[in-house]
């Protein structure tokens, strides 16, 4: 099967060779064969029989569950914002991917702010390793001619079809809505260079260095960049060019209403700064003290200082998030929590 491809498929590894199983092909294998078929049976009927177990549980306590929207977005952010980091950390054990969190956070708030969809991209991010595994298995099977399968073709006349069809609609929805007149004379304003426009040509300008950076690679090392790299240039350049000549933009009617009560664009945009302002915070807090000191600290000073809570909330739920962190993850799970900087030049 290879090398583990993250820190938990390397710990079960190690879980089979200390019981004498070796992973490999004999665990596809039927025991009476000396494979262990049925262990690998197991695991797949333990994430079978796990899930619906965690669909009982969810639906008995749903009424339960929902009493929690209840509770004051003040008490819920600070742990929202250490489970997020916590959550990066313990997937790899690695401070690096807190940087990754920032990062798409700060993404995220842009595509918001463009009206970008954020689905396709976290589609693309969990998918993208198993689309790349499954690409190079069938290079490798059947070279080109697994494209012309019958299976592949539905698949991409499919895929085609749900690609295009809701273009059409929309277009024919806009012009029995609109006057064509109105459409082209608000079109025809000139060119202008939006912030749409700067995310459009900064993809533009990312997909292209990438794929000029892999013009030297091998069929085999540049089949993927190649395969998504290119359609992703031609897209971004085409959303670039609707972009500067008003195409994206949507007429006023057509624009999304907002459901909830409406928030004046100065108090969004100080929300928007204290919250990232925030989230920088714990990220300093534990990169300078730690995740057990750091993020109880940091929980501490955001509900009393920041929210004005009362002093015993103040006190407890920080505390209770330190029990969580030290004793549910360091003791018990024994998550490798980096010490902090502050711990490290002071050599504590």
């Amino acid at each position: 099967f290879g090398v583990p491809a993250s820190v938990m498929m390397a710990i079960l590894s190690g879980t089979f060779l200390i019981h004498g199983i070796v992973p490999g092909p004999d665990m596809l294998l039927p025991d009476a064969k000396g494979g262990h078929l049925s262990l690998t049976y197991s695991f797949v009927w333990i994430n079978v029989i796990s899930n619906i177990i965690t669909v009982i549980v969810c639906f008995l306590f749903l009424n339960q569950l929902v009493r929690i929207t209840y509770i004051r977005g003040s008490l819920l952010i600070p742990y929202i914002i250490l489970l997020v980091y916590l959550g990066a950390f313990a997937e790899k054990n690695t401070f690096e991917d807190l940087y990754l969190v920032i990062f798409f956070g700060i993404l995220g708030w842009i595509l918001t702010k463009l009206e970008w969809p954020r689905p396709p991209l976290i589609l693309g991010l969990v998918l993208g390793g198993l689309s790349e595994n499954r690409l190079f298995l069938s290079v490798d099977n059947y070279g080109l001619s697994w494209l012309l399968r019958p299976g592949v073709l539905v698949i991409a006349a499919l895929t085609v079809i749900g690609a295009v069809y809701p273009m059409i609609r929309a277009k024919k929805k806009r012009e029995k809505k609109f006057p064509r007149e109105a459409l082209k004379e608000e079109r025809e304003k000139g060119l202008s260079f939006t912030w749409g426009a700067a995310f459009s040509l900064a993809l533009v300008i990312i997909f292209a260095l990438a794929l000029w950076e892999s013009r030297d690679f091998d069929l085999r090392a540049g089949l993927f960049p190649w395969v998504i790299g290119t359609p992703v240039l031609i897209f971004s350049l085409v959303q670039f060019i609707r972009e500067i000549t008003g195409r994206a933009k949507k007429p006023y009617e057509e624009q999304p209403l907002d459901v909830g009560p409406e928030v004046p664009p100065e108090v969004a945009n100080r929300r928007t700064l204290e919250i990232l302002a925030w989230i920088i915070g714990y990220f300093l807090m534990i990169w300078l003290l730690g995740f057990v000191i750091g993020g109880t600290l940091a929980a501490f000073i955001q509900l009393k200082f920041a929210y004005k809570e009362k002093w015993p909330i103040s006190i407890i739920l920080p505390l209770f998030a330190f029990a969580v962190m030290y004793f549910g993850f360091d003791r018990i799970l024994h998550v490798p929590f980096p010490p902090g900087a502050i711990f490290e030049w002071l050599k504590i």
